[in-house]
């Protein structure tokens, strides 16, 4: 990727002159150089794994042409890149030499190896006229091409064509002598015609890997998906205010591993447990008005061997911050506040939460005068769940939409995106291990309605668990009732379930989910539903699973909505769906004449908690005592062996060492 602000032609060639532009300027074989794009091609018809050097030089040219005035009073003149046709290779041949020439620059005047060759060049610049004496081909007398005065790009008057020259106005590093010749095409290319407007060099080494099993992406090598933006992508950045960057790689044959990443300082990279990675930087005050290239690759891992995906560049440029907020971070909510005078010409009318569905993420609920104030519960509102090996962090968006009802907006778009991020080890989980409370919700049509979801001891549905004794404790086989129950002063509506699932936190995005219902039918084969009391009510149970054991608290999340009674052409009256399900909550439908059913809704209850059973508990306690016994019996056998082998050492050492006694008869 190549990238200039102030919108000029970019550029990328070879150094050619020594200890300015290159120390050794060699042109590494079997690798070519697209200049127009900047971009280095390995084209070896065998690996050759090793380092190789490279000695650029990065020039930009102008888009049109312009003369640059200097403060001592002088001009110069430059113009922008020509297309001129040029017959070349199709491809680029395997290996080439070098031309020889020196280090003086093309315009200049160049000598070079072939047949002698005289060109005489006045001082004047090359756009006032060059007589130029060329070299015939054979020994003839040389033709010389009269030249006018006017600017090449009004044509030019020659006397006679010469057969061949040596030296031309074009510049030097487009001469190479290939040692092989390649089957050619006529192209445009792009030639300069004056000196760029500025060059900078680019040194890098390349490493040039074994081969790998196969070529094709997705296979070895990882191949990007959604979300990873494209290559040469330009996001915006806000002095101050974090940027992220996600990317996702996927390889069938091998194992995502890591992603190596370059760009500026305090730039870091994080891995989701959704196999994403994430790239975070904060631009600073000093980093105002700049453009900063982020680029990255992702490594795949196999027994033999680790696989690079292609390498893609993205462009950051920031700005000054536009829409001023401030995030408050609580252990249950988030609390966004963004000042009204940064958002000329929106009316806080036309804002919205990801999910408005529910009325506690109404943002003029809290709002002011001065303020757009949102507090947004952990699990309501659209709030999506990000997890890391250290960190849990939620995310939601304001958005503007034309009407509070429409899925989609042309008008004043904008985004303001914000999250709360929470140490694993910290206390957010303090937050939910409160009781759920009531769901309420407003639609058009329906009006007001609330849900209501509820744990029960038995299968008479008769009393509620009391809300003090969350978290609850259950045994892992025993029965867990719940029940969920729609109130509306609308008559003519009945509940439908369209799917539950269980997960570590109280959020329909957080991961590990296990599936209870899906598309309205029973997935979990312990379930078993009840006969409601009426059609907003439903009741089930299910056997507790090992799946609670496996997490400190899980929570019970379903997704709901109310049809009409009666009606054939509602969700609820299809019932249960046997097609695979597309995952994730609907919260929008498209407009009818009439309405006859509510968007899906999110209820939740929890959390549980695994208990020991007392029969398990006993079973345990037998095991550890029978254990207990075998490992004193044990002990006192070990202890017996060595007190015995210590006795009879004992007595070996008295007799062996006992003195004779001496006299003489």
């Amino acid at each position: 990727m190549s990238f200039d602000p102030d919108g000029d032609k970019v550029r990328c060639r070879y150094g050619a002159m020594r200890d300015t532009e290159c120390s050794s300027c060699s042109q590494p074989s079997g690798f070519f150089l697209s200049q127009d794009s900047c971009t280095l091609h390995y084209y070896s018809s065998s690996a050759d794994p090793r380092a190789y050097g490279f000695e650029l030089v990065v020039e930009d040219f102008p888009q049109k042409h312009i003369t640059l005035a200097y403060a001592d009073g002088s001009q110069s003149y430059k113009a922008p890149l020509t297309a001129r046709r040029k017959r070349q290779a199709t491809a680029p041949p395997p290996t080439s030499a070098q031309t020889t020439t020196s280090w003086w620059p093309w315009w200049y005047g160049a000598t070079t190896t072939a047949a002698p060759t005289t060109t005489t060049t006045s001082w004047w610049p090359w756009w006032y006229g060059a007589n130029a004496t060329a070299a015939p081909a054979t020994p003839t007398t040389p033709t010389t091409p009269t030249t006018s005065w006017w600017p090449w790009w009004y044509g030019a008057t020659t006397t006679a064509a010469p057969t061949t020259t040596t030296t031309s106005w074009w510049p030097w590093w487009y001469g190479a002598n290939a040692t092989a010749a390649p089957v050619t095409t006529t192209t445009r290319q792009l030639y300069a015609t004056t000196s760029p407007l500025s060059k900078l060099p680019l040194q890098f080494s390349l490493l040039v890997d074994p081969p790998v099993p196969s070529c094709e992406d997705g296979v070895y090598l990882p191949m990007f998906v959604h979300p990873t933006p494209e290559n040469g992508a330009r996001i915006p950045a806000e002095v101050d205010k974090e940027v992220e960057i996600r990317v996702k790689a996927e390889a069938t044959n091998a194992t995502i591993s890591d992603m190596i990443i370059s760009g500026p300082l305090n730039i870091s990279k994080h891995r989701t447990t959704h196999d994403e990675f994430v790239i975070r930087w904060t631009p600073v005050p000093d980093d105002l008005g700049d453009y900063y290239p982020i680029c990255f690759a992702v490594e795949s891992m196999t027994w033999s061997g680790i696989y690079q995906s292609e390498m893609r560049c993205v462009l950051v440029g920031v700005k000054k911050e536009q829409v001023k907020t401030n995030v408050i971070c609580t252990t249950s909510s988030m609390t966004v506040e963004i000042e009204k005078s940064s958002l000329p010409g929106i009316h806080e009318d036309h804002l919205q939460l990801s999910d408005p569905s529910n009325t506690v993420c109404n943002l003029q609920r809290h709002s002011n005068s001065t303020h757009i104030v949102a507090v947004i519960p952990l699990n309501t509102c659209g709030t999506q769940i990000e997890e890391d090996d250290k960190n849990l962090m939620f995310k939601n968006e304001i958005t503007t939409v034309n009407n509070v009802g429409d899925v989609i907006t042309r008008k004043n778009l904008l985004e303001v995106q914000f999250y709360c991020q929470y140490p694993k080890l910290g206390n957010v989980t303090l937050g939910f291990t409160a009781h759920r409370k009531n769901v309420t919700v407003w639609e058009r049509g329906f009006g007001t309605f609330t849900y209501q979801f509820e744990f029960y001891p038995d299968e008479q549905f008769q009393t509620m668990i009391d809300p003090n004794l969350y978290p609850l404790e259950i045994d892992i086989g025993s029965r867990i009732y719940m029940q969920i129950e729609a109130t509306s002063s609308v008559n003519n509506t009945e509940l439908f379930v369209e799917s539950c699932r269980a997960a570590p936190y109280d959020n329909p995005n957080s991961w590990p989910t296990y599936s209870i219902i899906e598309n309205g039918c029973a997935v979990d084969p312990t379930v078993e539903i009840y006969s409601p009391a009426h059609d907003r009510q439903f009741k089930l149970s299910m056997e507790a699973f090992t799946f609670i054991g496996l997490h400190d608290r899980v929570y019970i999340s379903c997704s709901v909505l109310i049809c009409e009674a009666g009606n054939p052409n509602t969700r609820c009256s299809q019932g249960c769906i046997n097609s695979t399900w597309s995952g994730g909550y609907h919260h929008h439908q498209r407009k009818r004449e009439a309405v006859i059913q509510s968007a899906n809704h999110l209820v939740s209850q929890g959390p549980l908690r695994l208990r020991r059973s007392a029969a398990s508990t006993r079973l345990t306690e037998t095991n550890l005592n029978l254990n207990m016994v075998f490992i004193a019996g044990c002990l006192l056998a070990a202890v017996g062996m060595i007190c015995g082998v210590a006795m009879y050492r004992a007595k070996m050492s008295k007799a062996t060492y006992q003195p004779l006694s001496t006299f003489e008869s």
